[in-house]
């Protein structure tokens, strides 16, 4: 009889002590998953499709000269390497661009450096770096310039990424006509593959 106080004792300290120890347990569990969901995998490598429009303006001694809107698509590859909360990156893609004013199909080839934030599913981010044009007509050279923009990509399932991207093109000296620059807008919808 005397063992039944005693183990009756000992249920409600036990039972006490893990009432005591629950609350906070459960709110570290949940922290803990909480800041698993905020941040996205996004690192690794990813190659997609691309396709947009744009437009492109000419700048020589004469003034500024409108070139047309001109359609571009094209593939792109790269990787991404998540630090923490922010990502960093290189690209390189290749479009077929096309004027809506000539049969021409001229290739934009350009490698970019990516720095984005990782806001879960949810990724904007910026561009710069280099671009080359190379013309489909015998009466210009390729020319390089810069390249650099905005862009935002959101996770649709684990592998497959859908986004958006604004870039501006400039070329200096365009084809070795010195004091003839020629910059272009671009705006492209992008489906990647991660893997």
């Amino acid at each position: 009889m005397k063992c039944i106080p005693i183990m009756a004792a000992v249920v409600m300290l036990s039972s006490a002590a893990f009432a005591k120890d629950s609350p906070s347990t459960t709110l570290s569990s949940a922290i803990e998953i909480g800041d698993r969901s905020i941040g996205g995998d996004w690192k690794g490598f990813y190659a997609g499709l691309q396709s947009g429009s744009g437009n492109a303006s000419l700048t020589d001694e004469n003034g500024i000269e409108d070139l047309g809107d001109f359609t571009g698509y094209g593939l792109h590859f790269g990787r991404l390497v998540d630090h923490g909360r922010f990502l960093a990156g290189a690209e390189v893609d290749a479009a077929m661009i096309r004027r809506d004013a000539d049969e021409g199909r001229h290739k934009l080839l350009r490698f970019k450096t990516v720095f984005g934030v990782d806001l879960g599913r949810f990724a904007p981010y910026g561009v710069f770096g280099t671009a080359y044009f190379i013309p489909d007509s015998p009466d210009l050279n390729p020319s390089s310039g810069l390249v650099y923009g905005l862009g935002a990509n959101m996770q649709v399932t684990d592998h497959l990424t859908l986004g958006i991207e604004h870039t501006k093109q400039g070329f200096d000296d365009f084809s070795g006509y010195p004091e003839t620059d020629v910059n272009a807008a671009l705006t492209q919808f992008r489906a990647s593959f991660r893997f």
